[in-house]
């Protein structure tokens, strides 16, 4: 599998965004004919929070229950690996966002 650079895959929740808990939604836009993403979400000390795979759209929602032992205002990090056309997996990089 060939990973290439962040340039493909643009993060449309901001870097360090607060987002409420209840509606935990992560954004993105990925480059024409995507096929699937695969979205992770976890700590500063690398523990997985969340994990959705072969997303299809360009956004997901954190169910409430992965979100429940994280405190208010916990710092954490997502990326979101996208499978182009081609076959090849674009990365986003590491973005932070926090829980409100």
């Amino acid at each position: 599998m060939q990973r290439s650079g962040a340039a493909s895959i643009k993060t449309l929740t901001a870097d360090g965004q607060a987002l409420p808990r209840a509606s935990f939604t992560l954004t993105w836009e990925s480059p024409l004919g995507a096929r699937e993403a695969r979205v992770t979400l976890f700590s500063a000390d690398t523990t997985e929070v969340y994990r959705a795979e072969h997303v299809t759209g360009n956004s997901v929602t954190v169910p409430l229950q992965a979100l429940q032992a994280i405190t208010a205002e916990s710092l954490l990090f997502w990326t979101v690996d996208v499978t182009d056309a081609e076959g090849r997996v674009l990365s986003s990089g590491s973005r932070s966002v926090r829980v409100q």
